[in-house]
């Protein structure tokens, strides 16, 4: 069973929670959604920090493997900068609220479930036969547009990865035929971009693009679904 892009991206997240909020809480005053981790549509994953979104990258790991991880206290506030006015009404209970009793001695306490129906279509798929995805090579697809995707109709789609690094993108339609991209080196800024176009007698119905990068004999891929429908009269 693979874990919800949210989950993923909130344990990569975990990696960078330290040394970013000690860093936001020497800048002083901030503004609105500095320290937090914010989930776009897409199901791509920002960490708010000095008034830039910083990409974070997921990373797939078997059940097994994050069970293994021994389990602390729930975060139960944002990620507020510590100190900040933020941090400290997040930390205070509503009025006429009683505070939560900690767990009892020896108990675990439980980390807040995620939302069963996750806004983002992205995900980190299994590995081909016989290829191990890696988590050392960043990858982030996004669509410029609505994911229900008309025949005939364009998208471009950019794959965010390494400077060098190679990109890969194919269309999987709704009857199984793939349409693959050329593959294509990551320009200065990390980026590979694609224009793709549903073919005019495509099937209505799920589809998912797929972009891969790959470097040094290593892999790593994420999929987004889309659907395909018929163009509007």
């Amino acid at each position: 069973m693979k874990l919800p892009i949210r989950t993923l991206g909130l344990m990569a997240a975990a990696l960078l929670i330290g040394s970013a909020l000690s860093t936001a809480a020497a800048q002083g005053q901030q503004s609105g959604a500095d320290g937090q981790v914010a989930l776009r549509s897409d199901g791509a994953l920002y960490l708010i920090l000095n008034g830039q979104r910083r990409w974070i990258a997921t990373v797939p790991l078997a059940d097994s493997d994050i069970n293994a991880i021994p389990e602390g206290d729930p975060i139960m506030v944002g990620l507020a900068p510590l100190g900040s006015a933020e941090a400290v009404a997040q930390a205070k209970p509503a009025t006429g609220t009683a505070a939560s009793a900690p767990p009892p001695s020896g108990a675990t306490a439980s980390a807040p479930k995620p939302s069963s129906s996750p806004p983002a279509a992205a995900s980190a798929p299994v590995g081909d036969a016989g290829e191990e995805l890696s988590a050392d090579i960043p990858v982030e697809v996004d669509i410029d547009g609505s994911t229900t995707i008309d025949r005939g109709d364009e998208r471009r789609v950019e794959i965010k990865t390494k400077q060098g690094f190679t990109c890969e993108l194919k269309l999987i339609l709704p009857d199984g035929d793939n349409m693959t991209e050329d593959s294509k080196n990551a320009d200065s800024s990390g980026k590979c971009k694609y224009t793709i176009q549903v073919p005019d007698n495509a099937k209505d119905g799920d589809a998912k693009l797929v972009g891969t990068v790959r470097e040094g004999g290593k892999v790593n891929r994420q999929e987004i679904a889309v659907r395909i429908a018929k163009k509007k009269d």
